[in-house]
């Protein structure tokens, strides 16, 4: 599945700020995704 680039920066952009908050690991990352999106 390839995402649409605004999607992509998004998705990004979260990253970059679950990573400077201290979250570094993948699976910690998809459970607050799948947090967020519930």
């Amino acid at each position: 599945m390839r995402l649409p680039p605004e999607k992509k920066s998004k998705i990004d952009a979260l990253w970059d700020r679950l990573w400077s908050g201290g979250l570094s690991n993948p699976f910690q990352f998809i459970e607050q995704m799948s947090y967020f999106t519930s």
